[in-house]
């Protein structure tokens, strides 16, 4: 059912971080060099990974195919059963929220039975779409989760989030809510986490816990260290119902961790809850074994998965205060000593607040169609760019173009029905898909468009104006538009550095690998030999006119710039940054004057830059958000014009 291609990714691996004291564990480079965190045997490290792009779009996948649930050998060591540990007693740490009293099954136990997407619990659950790395162009999977208590949190397997055959995170995770036949609230993922006993092989720690961008109206509760009890487990089943409707099955667990029950769902139930008569969950869907097809077995949840829930439900990150209605920080403690670096897959939530969410809507009439709506949930206004996809089955055509809409604070605009008549009046032949490629914030209403120049995108174009105003905001040390990192930002500078370091006027750079990460590492002090590529950073390298890196991302944490705020600058690099010089491509020659400028126009594949520390959420409303173009202005000065201002400092000494 896996649609993948080969891989070199499959033998990486990520860093993590110690969930007890939510701290980071992988070092990357401080004055001492290198430091990679090693696993000591501990099967409750926490990893995991921060969505740094623009909210989901079906154009990252277009066909999804239900997840396999694994099947194991007998007596295979990854399902060893275990008691539960004597004297804990169960515990509800999450209540149920918003959620009445459940309907006793029509069905007889072992029995599988439609679920009534109106009633408890089935109304708080979902299909949960993804993709991973190594799948072909256009391919996903799905798997089953459900919301957990009021914090915007869904529960899953952890297989569903991370592929142990690759070694590799999932990503482009979209949430579901109450799916059915092609209808469904959209939910778009924040970050997810996992334990290390799960990348470690043991199916006891087959969970996983996904944030994502929005408030659940309900939410199923959790119970850890509940020993043999009934449970009522759901799921979006191949066997029933084609992954299209929500199913479930009740009956009698047992005490064991993994725990195990009367269970006949399929591929696409991996991650359904096991709920109890309490509206609790206690475990889910997780494998089964080769040569029994009838029993189910999932993990018992225990303190890892509160643990792992509450890191998750602060947004994998600590909570931080604000420092009021401020625009600008003091900037006369600058630390001008060499910068520490953490490396790590965490990330704030960089979402401009423009989104896209697919609903239910009688005004369309095609069957399983459903009316996109493009939000705007901050309080700023924004351009948004566009992509809009149409694929016409009766002519197997598809044609992509790209708009521009302004956005108010808080609106809600309708981009029309995802499937609609064609020209001809046939009905229902064309599909509609939109992607969100940029957003940015703007001060009025019908904010000046570039004009159209041959070989140049509107994309582009804006990312030029975007970079052409900064230089000259920071030049005239404008505080209110231009942050001034000073030397406090080389470490997290630096590494966008590297995309305008490589760029010559001439042309002259070579097709291929320009700078290697081994070249990198030295570059900040430290040793190839002896240091664990943590973020599994690839070769900066030339393809045509772009610049990419090739690699499953990181971020790069400087310590505290401005240390009587404790305030911190992170760069988080996607998947692939592909950014495209200016100097390589003469088409920008009248619209580029001075140094050259590198763009990233398309935020989904563009660095981002954040702050952390007192005062962040208010900094990095003004300052924040994905690069759309960067301009080494002098031999160790960088600009830098994001979707929110403009960032300027140190990128090298």
């Amino acid at each position: 059912m896996r649609q993948r291609e080969s891989s070199v990714l499959g033998s990486l691996w990520l860093p993590s971080a110690r969930l007890m004291a939510v701290s980071i564990a992988v070092v990357l480079p401080s004055c001492a060099g290198f430091e990679s965190y090693k696993y000591g045997g501990s099967n409750e490290d926490t990893l995991f990974i921060v969505n740094t792009a623009p909210p989901f779009t079906a154009a990252r996948y277009t066909q999804v195919t239900p997840l396999d649930l694994p099947h194991i050998p007998p007596g295979s060591p990854a399902g060893n059963q275990r008691p539960m540990p004597k004297g804990l007693a169960p515990e509800i740490v999450v209540p149920p929220f918003h959620l009445e009293p459940p309907i006793k099954p029509k069905a007889a136990d072992g029995q599988v039975e439609l679920a009534d997407l109106t009633k408890s619990p089935y109304k708080a659950a979902g299909r949960l779409d993804f993709n991973f790395p190594s799948d072909l162009p256009g391919w996903g999977h799905l798997c089953t989760a459900q919301f957990i208590g009021s914090s915007g949190v869904i529960l899953t397997a952890a297989h569903c989030v991370w592929d142990q055959a690759t070694r590799a995170w999932g990503t482009n995770f979209q949430f579901l809510l109450r799916y059915n036949q092609g209808v469904a609230t959209t939910f778009d993922w924040q970050c997810a986490a996992i334990v290390s006993g799960w990348p470690n092989g043991a199916y006891a720690y087959d969970f996983a816990f996904i944030k994502v961008r929005g408030v659940p109206e309900q939410g199923i509760g959790m119970e850890i260290n509940v020993g043999a009890t009934h449970v009522d487990a759901m799921g979006y089943p191949s066997n029933y119902g084609s992954n299209r409707r929500l199913y479930h099955v009740s009956g009698n667990k047992d005490g064991g961790n993994p725990t195990r029950m009367p269970n006949l769902l399929s591929h696409g139930a991996s991650g359904g809850a096991w709920v109890s008569d309490s509206l609790t969950v206690v475990s889910l869907n997780s494998f089964k074994y080769t040569d029994d097809e009838s029993t189910m077995y999932g993990p018992a949840l225990s303190k890892a998965a509160l643990h792992t829930y509450e890191f998750v439900a602060r947004g994998c990150r600590d909570q931080i205060s604000g420092l009021g209605s401020s625009t600008s920080v003091d900037q006369s403690g600058v630390d001008t000593s060499k910068a520490d670096t953490i490396v790590t897959l965490s990330n704030r939530d960089l979402s401009s607040g423009a989104r896209l969410e697919t609903v239910a809507s009688e005004s369309c009439g095609c069957d399983e169609s459903g009316e996109t709506l493009l939000i705007n949930d901050s309080e700023d206004r924004q351009l948004t760019g566009i992509q809009e996809i149409t694929s016409n089955s009766a002519i197997a055509k598809s044609e992509v173009s790209s708009i521009y809409l302004v956005l108010q604070p808080k609106e809600r605009k309708s981009l029309g029905c995802n499937r609609r008549k064609d020209d001809q009046g046939k009905l229902c032949p064309v599909d509609y898909s939109y992607r969100i490629a940029s957003t940015r914030a703007v001060s009025v209403d019908k904010p000046a468009m570039p004009k159209a120049v041959a070989g140049i995108s509107v994309a582009s174009a804006l990312a030029i104006q975007d970079v052409n105003s900064c230089v000259t905001a920071c030049a005239n040390h404008d505080a209110a538009r231009c942050l001034d990192l000073g030397p406090g930002g080389i470490a997290a500078l630096g590494p966008l550095g590297e995309f305008v370091e490589t760029v010559d006027s001439s042309s002259g750079a070579p097709e291929g690998m320009l700078i290697s990460k081994d070249d990198v590492i030295m570059k900040y002090g430290g040793d190839p030999k002896k240091t664990e590529d943590v973020c599994v950073r690839s070769n900066v390298q030339r393809e045509g006119d772009s610049l990419t890196n090739r690699g499953l991302g990181c971020a790069m944490l400087t310590k505290s710039v401005y240390p009587t705020v404790d305030f911190k600058t992170r760069l988080s690099m996607t998947p692939a940054i592909q950014g495209y010089p200016t100097a390589w491509n003469k088409a920008f020659d009248a619209m580029v004057s001075g140094k050259p400028i590198t763009l990233f126009p398309d935020a989904g594949v563009a660095p981002k830059l954040d702050f952390v520390g007192a005062g962040a959420d208010n900094i990095n409303r003004h300052f924040a958000g994905d690069v759309y173009g960067i301009s080494a202005v002098s031999d160790n000065q960088l600009v830098v014009a994001t979707a929110r201002g403009c960032i300027t400092g140190a990128f090298k000494k």
